[in-house]
C-alpha cells in the first residue's frame, strides 16, 4: 500500500510516496512488515526535452517476526532523459477569456514518438543498468511501447544486452470516445509483458483498467 502527493511548477513536478510493505513465506510462518519512502522530481529541459530522478527505498526497513530482526531495505537510484517527437502539426483556435480575441495555440500531439534512457542503480551494485525505451502512438486510440537492458549486470558479469530487464506493451486510450465522446469520464486499457524473476517462466503479465471521472 502507498500514499502519494506531489507538487508542479512551470518547468518541473516533484513527488514523494509512503509505502507499508508485507511479505511472507506461506506455510512457514515466517513473515514481516515494514516501510520505504520514495522521492522523486521531473525537469522539462528548456521544452526540448525531460530530465528525472527518483530514489526509492530513500529510507526503508522490514521487521521480522521469526527472530525480531530489522533489515534496511537496499535504495535504487533512477535517473534518465526523455524526448517526445510530434508527428503531426496543428493548430487550433479559442477565443481568451481575457481579452475576447480568437488566440491559436498547439495542442498536445495525439501522433508522437517518445524515446527515452534510463540508468538505474541499485545499492550494492557495481555499475548502474542502462535501459532504453520507445514509445510510438500512430492513432490517437492507441500507442505501443517496449524497453530492455542495453547495458548492465548479468549474475556479476557486466554486459551488453544483457536481457536482465526488458517489456513490452500498448494502450487503448479512452476507445469507447469514438462511440460516444459525451460520456462522463475516460477509460483506458494497458496491456504488459515484463521480465520477472520469481515466476515460473521469468514472465509477468500486466492488465490495467483505468477510470477518470471529469
Amino acid at each position: 500500500m502507498n500514499a502519494g502527493a506531489s507538487y508542479k511548477i512551470d518547468f518541473a513536478s516533484f513527488g514523494v510516496a509512503l509505502k507499508y510493505l508485507s511479505n511472507s513465506l506461506i506455510g512457514s510462518g515466517f513473515q514481516g512488515s515494514g516501510f520505504g519512502l520514495d522521492l522523486g522530481a521531473k525537469f522539462d529541459v528548456m521544452g526540448l526535452f525531460n530530465f528525472g530522478l527518483a530514489i526509492q527505498n530513500a529510507t526503508g526497513m522490514m521487521f521480522w517476526n521469526a527472530n525480531k530482526e530489522v533489515d534496511l531495505i537496499p535504495y535504487t537510484i533512477r535517473t534518465g532523459v526523455s524526448a517526445q517527437f510530434d508527428l503531426e502539426g496543428s493548430s487550433e483556435k479559442e477565443r481568451s477569456q481575457v481579452t475576447g480575441e480568437f488566440e491559436t495555440y498547439e495542442p498536445n500531439s495525439k501522433r508522437y514518438l517518445i524515446l527515452s534512457l534510463d540508468a538505474i542503480l541499485t545499492q550494492y551494485e557495481n555499475a548502474p543498468t542502462v535501459v532504453f525505451g520507445v514509445e510510438a502512438s500512430l492513432h490517437r486510440f492507441v500507442s505501443f511501447r517496449a524497453g530492455a537492458a542495453i547495458m548492465g549486470d548479468n549474475f556479476g558479469s557486466y554486459e551488453f544486452f544483457p536481457m536482465t530487464t526488458w517489456g513490452a506493451g500498448f494502450s487503448l486510450k479512452n476507445p469507447l470516445e469514438e462511440f460516444d465522446a459525451n460520456l462522463p469520464f475516460a477509460m483506458d486499457i494497458e496491456y504488459s509483458i515484463t521480465s520477472d524473476y520469481i515466476s515460473r517462466y521469468k514472465i509477468a503479465h500486466n492488465l490495467s483498467l483505468a477510470f477518470r471521472f471529469e
